[in-house]
């Protein structure tokens, strides 16, 4: 287990609080409170925990972008997403993050970043539906390639939540991303999608209410013949 570096300046200055907090505490005979101190530091620490994950064998499969249950594994029309996509119609899977999960970002799959766009908006309940299209968010824009070399467009977004307020994205565009690299964090619980465009030869696979793991959980497939 490690911490992620996106949330070291509050887990260091959450220590700052408690600790010298923690030892007056004990100093002064109130032992409850010095325990209430090191379980929140701890409870803080494992929010921003970063753990070592392993990829599937297979290359072909795209890789879950955070932790959480699947919410939504369906196929969209005449969008913002799919304007975005140049598509008609798009694969959408969300994933809902509660604030026991893991919040780092990952990307699905091998990409080449092509923009960042970052939207004002409400912290709505995540598990809403409309806190897809009325929540704050950033969302990563994308190609990667498939079976048989072409380019597909692919965005993943970060979106806040009831709790959640901030989204940690700084990803240069033209920046090359591995499948299953960390790439920024959304910090309290929050809502990750993947759009990309239907008939290019990945499909979703898993179903909803399934529990998946950034980086180690399978949500699409490659298909090599298209």
């Amino acid at each position: 287990m490690r911490l992620t570096p996106y949330g070291r300046a509050q887990w260091l200055g959450a220590g700052l609080v408690l600790l010298p907090l923690a030892v007056w505490a004990f100093v002064a005979g109130h032992l409850w409170l010095t325990l209430l101190c090191f379980v929140l530091l701890i409870a803080f620490a494992g929010f921003f925990r970063d753990p070592v994950r392993v990829l599937p064998d297979d290359a072909d499969l795209w890789v879950a972008p955070a932790d959480g249950h699947i919410t939504h594994i369906e196929t969209v029309t005449g969008t913002p997403e799919t304007e975005a996509l140049g598509c008609e119609t798009a694969h959408r899977i969300s994933i809902f993050l509660s604030v026991f999960d893991v919040h780092v970002s990952r990307v699905p799959c091998a990409m080449r970043v092509t923009g960042t766009e970052r939207r004002e908006g409400q912290c709505l309940d995540a598990r809403r539906e409309d806190s897809s299209q009325r929540n704050a968010a950033v969302t990563l824009s994308g190609v990667t390639v498939n079976a048989k070399g072409a380019e597909l467009p692919l965005l993943v977004r970060q979106i806040t939540g009831l709790v959640a307020r901030r989204i940690v994205c700084d990803v240069p565009e033209g920046t090359h991303l591995e499948r299953g690299e960390t790439y920024g964090m959304i910090k309290f619980g929050s809502r990750t999608e993947v759009y990309f465009p239907v008939g290019v030869g990945v499909e979703p696979v898993g179903a909803i209410g399934d529990r998946v793991l950034g980086r180690s959980t399978s949500i699409a497939r490659m298909k090599r013949s298209i």
